[in-house]
């Protein structure tokens, strides 16, 4: 009789370990997951952006740039510039306290070399001291880039994988519950 009872609580703790096992590997799929659905929606938008902000820049003069670029919309945790190809000095930005600063001084020193050989760079990048991603384009002459803070995703994932993490661990218990009431009937 003792060593049945024992024989059940070892099979119940194996099925709850399993639980607890497939609960955190959901969990960590669904972050990588959402992590690379965002850096791809993040990529498309940001091109999208600053393509359509290289053709506004594009049909208006210099001295225009400063007020058009301010006046584009865009999402929290974004920011669009237009600096000189030339010398990297922001003329038009959606953070209106980049106008007027070097690119070199906002850490994008290596990707304007690299925009010199090539049309277009991406990476991630420290702005400010915040983590986020980025993507250069020259033009005839600016070069126009985005930033895209990556914390503002971060909040919106961890949101679906609490979720995820509540509805998996009912699931876990509803499924050990089953198994006990089982064990029990086989018992008898």
């Amino acid at each position: 009789m003792y060593n049945k009872k024992k024989k059940i609580k070892h099979k119940t703790l194996k099925i709850f370990f399993l639980l607890i096992g497939t609960i955190v590997t959901a969990v960590f799929l669904e972050a990588g997951i959402l992590y690379l659905v965002n850096s791809q929606n993040v990529y498309k938008t940001s091109k999208v952006l600053l393509d359509q902000t290289i053709e506004i820049v594009e049909k208006n003069k210099q001295s225009e740039v400063r007020t058009v670029v301010a006046d584009i919309p865009v999402y929290k945790g974004i920011a669009l510039y237009v600096a000189d190809k030339e010398t990297g000095r922001i003329y038009g930005a959606t953070d209106v306290s980049k106008i007027g600063v070097k690119l070199d001084d906002m850490g994008l020193r290596k990707q304007r070399k690299k925009i010199a050989k090539e049309k277009i760079a991406s990476g991630i990048i420290r702005v400010d001291g915040k983590k986020n991603y980025y993507i250069l384009k020259k033009t005839q002459k600016y070069i126009v880039g985005i930033t895209y803070w990556i914390a503002v995703d971060n909040k919106s994932n961890l949101i679906a994988i609490l979720i995820m993490v509540v509805y998996l661990s009912i699931a876990a218990v509803g499924i050990l519950f089953m198994v006990l009431r089982l064990s029990k009937v086989k018992k008898e």
